[in-house]
């Protein structure tokens, strides 16, 4: 790629691959198909079996090396592996070697110098959109990222289809009036998946405040990844909408991780407009906008548009209409044990 002053995303082109399953191939993380053989060797030069044997020989090097020799101290004090122990993602171990070697199947790689490929934490700035309000590391947002694809490999869905997945999105705005998540998340996932998105919720580990993430894991599948970092229904449902907006307008080799729903990026600023109009039609806006304090007024409004009148409340406040204290017993707030059922796969 040096040589031909080619750029992942260039290579992605020329191959009709999603740019992560380019940077699968780059790391040596994804499996060297006799396909994706037959594109380098279009690309490259060589036959299809020349770059199947390296990938061969490539593979057996990597097995020959020690577990003690691959799995430097640093990278594993880089990674949150209290919290995939507390999660249940991992099984615990005093031993480093195995504490090690469940970090690399987790992260599906075989080495540690693959991860920052895989996971780029410098070299690909633009992956973690984040805000700067809350001191996050990219190694707890890795973690948590890879543990959203790895339940969304477990989750059947039908080809991406951008087209279904946006009028899908307005019979999961009546989703919005069920007060248990145990009750309305699986019913949101089978929508989700109706569409070609994986949706998966789970908590983060220490040092990542993401309220939600998108990405394409290939050109037929989409990953939605929400955390209920906030308890309210308000922020759950629009950091699903939001979500859902970056999934709809924007390119299908962005990848979006959302620690905050203000940012100043024009995809935040679109997707953020895309939540506020499947929740209050753009219609109905000005009429949100002239309601009153009073609790009665807000529910009635709230049922002619059809959602919980939390969402009306949460919209207000962002709006400037009500302070932030105002009618807050509105919005429903989920216990932990109602969360942890929308965790479980």
């Amino acid at each position: 790629m040096d040589r031909a002053h080619l750029q992942p995303a260039d290579l992605a082109v020329a191959l009709d691959m999603t740019l992560n399953e380019v940077r699968g191939l780059i790391s040596g993380i994804a499996a060297l198909t006799p396909a994706y053989a037959h594109g380098l060797a279009g690309v490259f030069g060589g036959s299809p079996h020349y770059w199947l044997t390296r990938d061969e020989h490539f593979r057996a090097d990597v097995t020959s090396v020690p577990i003690e020799r691959r799995a430097e101290a640093a990278w594993l004090k880089t990674l949150p592996y209290g919290d995939l122990v507390k999660f249940g993602w991992l099984k615990p171990s005093k031993n480093e070697a195995e504490r090690a070697q469940a970090l690399l199947d987790f992260f599906g790689i075989q080495h540690s110098a693959q991860w920052p490929l895989r996971y780029p934490v410098a070299g690909y700035g633009s992956l973690f959109r984040t805000s700067n309000a809350f001191e996050t590391r990219h190694e707890a947002v890795a973690t948590w990222l890879r543990q959203g694809e790895r339940v969304a490999a477990q989750i059947e869905c039908a080809p991406w289809d951008r087209a279904t997945f946006r009028a899908k999105l307005i019979e999961a705005r009546s989703l919005t009036k069920n007060r248990h998540p145990a009750k309305f998340f699986p019913e949101l996932r089978r929508l989700c998946a109706e569409c070609g998105v994986a949706l998966v919720a789970s908590p983060t580990p220490s040092g990542c405040f993401a309220s939600g993430a998108t990405q394409f894991l290939n050109r037929r599948k989409a990953l939605l990844m929400l955390s209920f970092r906030f308890k309210s229904d308000d922020q759950f449902w629009f950091s699903f909408f939001h979500e859902a907006g970056h999934l709809v307008l924007h390119d299908i080799d962005a990848v979006f991780i959302d620690d905050a729903l203000n940012g100043d990026s024009p995809e935040e600023q679109e997707a953020n407009l895309f939540a506020q109009d499947l929740l209050i039609p753009a219609e109905r806006r000005q009429e949100m906008l002239n309601l009153s304090r009073r609790y009665a007024e807000v529910i009635r409004f709230a049922v002619q548009i059809g959602i919980a009148p939390g969402i009306v409340v949460g919209q207000m406040q962002k709006a400037g209409i009500l302070r932030y204290q105002d009618l807050n017993r509105l919005k429903r707030r989920f216990e932990d044990e109602q969360i942890q059922a929308a965790f479980t796969p």
